[in-house]
């Protein structure tokens, strides 16, 4: 385990909110269809000669949260130029919103850096800061093990999201043939309820193939 806390504020240790968040991750991920390896370490090399262990890796996810007394969430990929990492943020951030501004917090944003541990690893990268631990209105939503819960499944149904693992949440799975096009139809508000039955899956799949024709994408 590090020894790092990170931020504190409000008697909260950044260190301690990610753990939770991370291990509640880890336990819901094999129901959602994808598998999870924690790295921990107090030096950023560290952590990246850990993730690349495992090359093949579809998705390194650094959580944090965030100070400097503002509000909400924001997330971080290399550069422009990574695409991939760029296409699985954006996929990944609709649950992670969807929750928050349920909760009543904003979005402050995707953003582009050159943190360490998006430079440095091999695979696609994506960093996200959940709110600010010394915003009171922030670290009582940090402090509370009921909100943690439910951002740990929101980060789950994203990164199944971004990985077309295509596990809906609700018991179902959207057939994996399916799942492109249903992330295409939520994402530009064609439907809402992603649950439904082959016929309807099929439809969606259809007119994500005319859509594509018409714009002539591959």
């Amino acid at each position: 385990m590090p020894e790092d806390p990170g931020a504190c504020a409000n008697n909260l240790r950044e260190a301690d909110i990610t753990l939770e968040l991370a291990n509640q991750i880890v336990t819901l991920a094999p129901s959602y269809g994808f598998d999870t390896v924690t790295a921990y370490a107090n030096e950023l090399s560290e952590i990246c000669d850990q993730a690349n262990q495992y090359p093949s890796a579809a998705l390194f996810l650094s959580l944090h949260v965030n100070a400097g007394q503002g509000t909400g969430y924001e997330d971080y990929v290399c550069s422009e130029s990574r695409i991939e990492a760029d296409r699985l943020r954006g996929l990944l951030r609709i649950e992670v919103m969807n929750y928050l501004r349920e909760q009543g917090f904003g979005d402050r944003g995707k953003k582009y850096s050159g943190f360490y541990v998006l430079k440095y690893t091999t695979m696609p990268a994506v960093l996200c800061e959940n709110l600010f631990i010394d915003t009171a209105k922030d670290a009582a939503k940090l402090a509370d093990k009921e909100f943690i819960s439910g951002l740990a499944l929101a980060y789950v149904k994203g990164i199944a999201r971004a990985l077309g693992t295509g596990y809906t949440g609700g018991g179902n799975m959207i057939p994996a043939w399916a799942s492109e096009a249903v992330n295409w139809a939520v994402d530009n508000k064609l439907i809402v309820d992603v649950n439904g039955s082959e016929e309807f899956y099929r439809n969606i799949v259809v007119l994500y193939r005319f859509y594509k024709r018409f714009l002539n994408i591959a």
